[in-house]
């Protein structure tokens, strides 16, 4: 409807008026001068519209028809009783120039509406995707801790395999969870890069770690591929570049059944005007699996879609592994590349910059590598601290008994309340080595009970480091409640191995 108006008021501008004066007698003109004067076509279809009930006219409509039927009134008047004044141009030209003033009005406030409808679309929806992460993580976390707990202590091989079976559904569940909420994140532009210093090795080590036990799981041989000279010390964003090789990785093992895979890091020469302070890195994902159909490859990049379906519907997946892993490359000014052959199998890089703050080199990656897990995997003297108290605050009765439970065995002592107010009085009266508050809470949240117990200068606990333990876990809380004033933070369903690292970092185990 703008355009058209726009093109009918600059052709009255230019070509038309109702009416003119030749020896002092009114001579209207053809019916091509009546469409040329004012956008009479406009008029029309407005009236049109209005008249069928599929829009109401709204005041800036009225404003519009009214200034065509006044201005027209006007000159009508004037021409009656001055015959020989005419200023038909003069009020054709500014009405054509009010009306354009306000066609532009009504397209920038519609633009602006539709802007602020989608604004509040997407927080609606993140708020909501936010709850429900809460809601479902908080009885998964009870579903995965007491299948902790089966895992520990039973010896029956058979309640063993169904307890494995149960883990590996659950973390399936929690995977699923992830992916459409960080997908969410992206797309209402709440996804940030938040670089920081990191250690590529040990990065890479965690990786091969854990694609090594998916691969040995399918008989697949997996060849890890490092060059020698890339610095060891960089900084960007680590958590997305691990969720996203860890991505491309579990793809590759998921879509092969038989033959190998192999996982490339090297570095790139830069151009001559690149920052002397930075590398280029190259990652590859390459396997021998099903590939895919040049048809398909469309599929490959598009939300909640699964190339040849038919092949792969036993296949557990929600589609959403590289439409995420694009859009994260995207916003560290990167992007995924795909060379696939139907049969025979996929080759996905990409290449990355990062700031070199360690020009040591990180050497022989295999080697390291093994000797990191020698020492990993040394025995170890079993984490006990009965001497350590630690303070739980969580509404959910079910949540406090897991967290009892995991702490069973290292014999810390355990003391529960099950509000904050609660939790604010217990910490004003005896000292804790650690406060793992939970976030949402009927009445006083969680970061409200931190604070309080914060400002009590004098308390007991003024200097307890309280950890969050939360089940909001969309891609980037963690960063977000650091800086809310948090020391630490554990994401539920609580992991057992991340919650002793947590502890031992705090205490010194007896």
């Amino acid at each position: 409807m703008a355009l058209l108006d726009i093109a009918c008021v600059i052709t009255g501008v230019v070509t038309g008026k109702l009416f003119y004066i030749e020896n002092g007698y009114t001579v209207y003109g053809p019916w091509s001068d009546y469409i040329g004067t004012i956008p009479l076509i406009s008029l029309i279809a407005f009236f049109c519209i209005s008249f069928r009930g599929i829009r109401k006219l709204g005041l800036r409509q009225v404003f519009f028809l009214s200034t065509y039927l006044i201005f027209s009134f006007l000159n009508t008047g004037i021409l009656y009783f001055y015959p020989d004044l005419d200023f038909s141009y003069v009020t054709t030209s500014f009405s054509c120039v009010i009306i354009f003033i306000f066609i532009q009005i009504d397209v920038v406030a519609e633009a602006w509406v539709s802007e602020q409808v989608l604004v509040s679309a997407n927080k609606a929806k993140s708020d909501f995707l936010a709850r429900m992460s809460h809601e479902i993580r908080t009885p998964v976390n009870t579903i995965l801790g007491m299948d902790e707990m089966i895992l520990r202590e039973s010896r029956d091989s058979t309640v063993l395999e169904y307890a494995g079976d149960i883990q590996s559904a659950g973390r399936n569940l929690l995977s699923i969870i992830n992916d459409i909420l960080d997908l969410s994140k992206i797309e209402s532009g709440k996804m940030e890069i938040i670089p920081v210093e990191y250690d590529l090795a040990r990065l890479l080590r965690g990786l091969a770690n854990m694609v090594t036990i998916r691969a040995k799981e399918k008989n697949l041989t997996l060849d890890i591929s490092v060059s020698e000279d890339i610095p060891s010390g960089l900084f960007g964003d680590d958590g997305r570049i691990r969720q996203i090789l860890t991505n491309l990785l579990t793809n590759a093992v998921k879509y092969t059944e038989h033959g190998y895979i192999y996982f490339r890091v090297n570095m790139i020469d830069q151009e001559n005007e690149a920052p002397d302070d930075t590398v280029l890195l190259h990652f590859e994902v390459e396997d021998t699996g099903m590939g895919i159909r040049p048809e398909d490859m469309d599929k490959l990049f598009g939300e909640f879609e699964r190339v040849n379906s038919i092949s792969t519907r036993n296949i557990e997946g929600t589609g959403l592994g590289i439409p995420i892993t694009m859009k994260m490359l995207n916003l560290m000014n990167s992007e995924l590349k795909v060379k696939s052959v139907y049969g025979k199998g996929s080759v996905f890089s990409f290449d990355l910059v990062q700031r070199i703050v360690n020009r040591e080199p990180v050497g022989d990656f295999r080697k390291n590598a093994e000797e990191a897990v020698s020492e990993n995997t040394a025995d170890l003297p079993a984490f006990t601290a009965p001497s350590a108290k630690v303070f739980l605050v969580d509404d959910s009765k079910t949540n406090r008994k897991v967290f009892r439970a995991l702490l069973k065995r290292s014999m810390i002592g355990v003391v529960e309340a099950e509000n904050g107010q609660d939790a604010i009085s217990l910490a004003s009266a005896e000292r804790f080595d650690i406060i793992f508050m939970d976030h949402m809470m009927p009445g006083m949240d969680g970061v409200e009970a931190m604070n309080r117990i914060r400002a009590i200068s004098d308390g007991p606990c003024k200097d307890t480091p309280i950890i969050v333990l939360t089940a909001n876990a969309i891609v980037g809380s963690k960063d977000e409640y650091l800086t809310l004033g948090f020391d630490g933070y554990l994401s539920k369903p609580i992991e057992y191995a991340e919650l002793e690292k947590t502890i031992r970092t705090l205490l010194t185990p007896s």
